[in-house]
């Protein structure tokens, strides 16, 4: 944890990896690529209520389009305020509401990619994904049609 800390404060010092996003119009926040990260995308919070999203570069390649849809799932829980916490210690609640609001924010190439991704048993045994698979299938898809970001449309 000490490592962590101690490398984000530097990545954020030298400003190499400030990346702003546009993601639901929200306030520009931090991308730290980490390629020994072991979370696909992981938030935490700095200073006057800014927040960066940690992510890792490798598996997000190795995942790809659904990449989008777990840091913008993690942005949301910057968004609204929620506890921090490692992406394997929130409340099923929570989790929920997570993955509820990147399905109404990111394209809906994405939202399918993530759908495609968790729909592969084979493919998630390995990657740091947590939550019954089919339950948040069954979130992300009504959550998409709420939004209007419906599977399969182009941009």
């Amino acid at each position: 944890m000490k490592y962590i800390i101690l490398k984000l404060i530097l990545l954020t010092a030298l400003q190499s990896a400030v990346i702003f996003t546009g993601v639901a119009n929200a306030q520009a926040s931090w991308e730290i690529p980490d390629p020994d990260f072991k979370y696909i995308a992981m938030v935490r919070k700095f200073p006057r209520e800014r927040y960066a999203v940690i992510y890792n570069p490798v598996l997000c390649e190795k995942i790809g389009d659904a990449c989008a849809f777990f840091r913008a799932h993690e942005y949301s829980h910057g968004f609204r305020n929620d506890i921090i916490l490692r992406p394997d210690e929130y409340p099923q609640s929570l989790e929920d509401r997570g993955d509820c609001w990147a399905a109404k924010y990111v394209d809906s190439h994405e939202v399918e990619a993530v759908i495609n991704l968790l729909s592969d048993s084979e493919a998630i045994k390995d990657l740091p994904i947590f939550g019954d698979p089919a339950h948040r299938i069954e979130v992300i898809k009504k959550c998409a049609a709420d939004g209007g970001i419906w599977l399969g449309r182009k941009k």
